[in-house]
């Protein structure tokens, strides 16, 4: 590890900058995803609207360097600054506390006669996590009015704190098993950390800023981005299909119709990214992307395609990603050991001194952050068997994810079935579970339903750009724990402000109730239709776990084995149809370029490819603004 940085810098720079930064960083996401439909940064692993201000940010300390330099920040600083603010968009993106605050009131505000969500399982949900009171809902949903009375304020305040209190020591609890996994991965193994490579390259500032083929990648992709956007508001001018295209309809034969759906798309920044991603591990994206359609075709084939959900990619990814955890600790576990036996304070060889905290202390978190999970779980209503279940997919999954994103740098990761609530359901049916079991699947659904910005994955980059940049780990930690829960009960502020301003179901944007729509229509559906265990979803993640022990076992014995289990596990993503094409394109790039040019020209045009990550992720954030500064839809160049 490299010099660490003196406390005293970050307390009164960067750390103040920071929390300046909390409320506008949490609204730049909100409103571009729940307030005005202009994107979904948080939908993407490196969120462009971070990335930009930090971009912004260093533009302005180059020029501050020049006239202050005492006052401008240093590289471990911005390094710094882009650790919690990509830890606060987590925490207010879809996948996090917009879900949450949507499911508060909903089965009670949506409940009529013919749902008949009263009797089915309004006695299952806890009144201390809920609003059942319409009159305060009335407001929430409808809007043209404020939060800001003694009536509002006395109902919300209880539950945001408890809800906000929940996912605190949520995130802190992943935070903690980051802290035991960073030696392992970052320094022992060095895994390579793509997603990062662009933020960490920002912060060399001027450095970074005088390369040409960076502006090369930066104009291409930015005008792209200002092309497209004028076309937008003015269709007269052309426009360049770099969005994905649905070709599905082209397949409408059998076998090749069982294919589903199917779309190509240029996106330059998944072209960037996929440069920075290992050779290997980029060709196992696209490859078994198309392995998974191959499936869908053969079944067709073989008459399979009538069994639902045939052929089960979901729960393939799902056994892929414990299979992939469990090789990780496996292929650490004499280091996993060490930790757990200074832990303990039994002799070890490892020296935790320079470690965000103590291995005890970090062993301790985590036993604690389950227990306190479980104890709220329980008191909700459900059972303490499921919740411990529960708890301990979802951490695995969590696991699987950081690891993904430091080796393969995966752009998107979203796995509806690898929910645990979802994959215990089918390893034990609705039956067994029971009503109150489910009522709390529901109500967790928020914080486990594609993982799309998963808060753990940042944590553990922080501690890498840590690593890089020669910032204190210590101080970072304690920063991190702090900045996770005033950015939680921030995000849920401003959504709490915003809907009783615009209204959740009037002016806000259609998603925002859908996510409640589809989590209780959801519910309904289990709770009206009792079922027993899936034995061929069961069977289908136990195939998946084997196949990924098969894909490892045979990289660990052939260095020449072009397949990776972690390529498998992402290709089951929901919205892989995006991202294969681009990672395709960017192979191919890779690999002629490496054939002939050798790595010093892969390191010769990276500047170019951080470009195209650059320019769309700027071009499509001033968009953003602009939509927001006119209250009106602009150009949107993901999803």
């Amino acid at each position: 590890m490299v010099n660490e940085l003196k406390a005293s810098t970050i307390r009164l720079r960067a750390a103040i900058i920071a929390l300046l930064l909390v409320v506008p960083n949490a609204y730049f996401v909100i409103g571009a995803e729940v307030l005005s439909n202009q994107g979904f940064p948080t939908r993407v692993a490196l969120f462009y609207t971070v990335v930009f201000i930090v971009f912004v940010v260093t533009l302005l300390n180059t020029f501050l360097e020049h006239s202050l330099p005492g006052a401008a920040l240093t590289r471990p600083e911005l390094g710094f600054l882009y650790v919690l603010l990509s830890l606060g968009a987590s925490l207010a993106g879809t996948d996090m506390l917009q879900g949450l605050m949507i499911m508060i009131g909903h089965p009670f505000w949506f409940a009529t006669p013919e749902n008949d969500w009263k009797n089915l399982y309004w006695q299952y949900i806890p009144h201390w996590l809920t609003i059942q009171d319409l009159s305060v809902l009335n407001g929430f949903y409808k809007g043209e009015g404020t939060l800001y009375t003694q009536a509002y304020l006395k109902v919300w305040i209880g539950r945001v704190l408890i809800w906000g209190g929940f996912a605190s020591v949520l995130v802190l609890t992943l935070l903690c098993i980051n802290v035991i996994l960073r030696k392992q991965w970052v320094e022992r193994e060095k895994l390579t950390y793509p997603i990062i490579q662009l933020p960490l390259e920002i912060t060399r500032g001027r450095h970074f800023f005088s390369q040409k083929l960076l502006w090369y990648g930066f104009g291409l992709a930015g005008g792209i981005g200002v092309l497209n956007g004028l076309s937008y508001l003015f269709p007269s001018i052309p426009y360049l299909p770099v969005k994905a295209q649905n070709v599905s309809m082209y397949f409408t034969e059998k076998p090749w119709s069982a294919i589903g759906g199917m779309l190509i798309g240029f996106y330059p920044f998944l072209i960037g990214i996929s440069y920075l991603v290992p050779l290997d591990l980029c060709f196992s994206v696209w490859f078994f992307y198309l392995f998974f359609k191959a499936e869908r075709i053969i079944g067709s084939v073989l008459g399979l395609e009538q069994l639902p959900r045939f052929p089960f990619i979901t729960e393939q990814s799902f056994g892929a990603y414990i299979g992939l955890c469990a090789f990780a600790v496996w292929s650490g576990r004499k280091f996993f050991r060490d930790v757990i036996r200074k832990a303990l304070g039994m002799p070890s060889t490892l020296d935790d001194g320079r470690e965000p905290m103590p291995y005890r202390w970090a062993v301790m978190g985590v036993v604690c952050g389950m227990a306190l999970l479980v104890l709220f779980s329980c008191s909700a209503g459900m059972s303490s068997w499921v919740a411990i279940t529960f708890f301990a997919i979802y951490f695995v999954v969590s696991t699987t994810i950081a690891r993904m994103r430091a080796e393969l740098g995966a752009p998107e990761h979203s796995f509806a079935r690898t929910a645990p609530g979802i994959a215990m359901i089918s390893m034990f049916g609705t039956r067994r579970l029971a009503k109150n079991n489910l009522v709390m699947f529901a109500y967790y659904f928020w914080f486990t339903r594609t993982y799309r910005g998963h808060p753990g994955p940042h944590q553990l980059e922080g501690f890498k750009i840590a690593d890089t940049t020669g910032l204190n780990v210590r101080q970072l930690l304690m920063f991190m724990a702090i900045y996770i829960v005033i950015a939680a009960y921030a995000a849920m502020w401003i959504l709490l402000h915003s809907s009783y301003d615009l209204g959740a179901t009037t002016k806000i944007q259609g998603w925002y109730t859908n996510f409640g729509n589809f989590t209780f229509g959801m519910l309904d559906g289990w709770v009206k239709t009792p079922t027993t265990t899936n034995v061929l979803a069961v069977t289908s993640m136990g195939a998946g776990l084997l196949f990924t022990f098969f894909l490892q076992a045979m990289r660990m014995r052939f260095f020449w084995w072009p397949f990776h289990g972690v390529g498998y596990a992402l290709s089951g993503s929901l919205y892989m149809d995006w991202v294969w094409l681009p990672f395709f394109v960017g192979w191919i790039a890779k690999a002629i370029i490496l054939r002939f040019r050798g790595i010093s020209g892969y390191r010769h045009l990276r500047p170019f490819f951080l470009g195209l990550i650059l320019g769309e992720f700027t071009i499509g954030s001033i968009w953003n603004l602009i939509g927001f500064a006119l209250d009106y839809p602009m150009y949107k160049f993901w999803r």
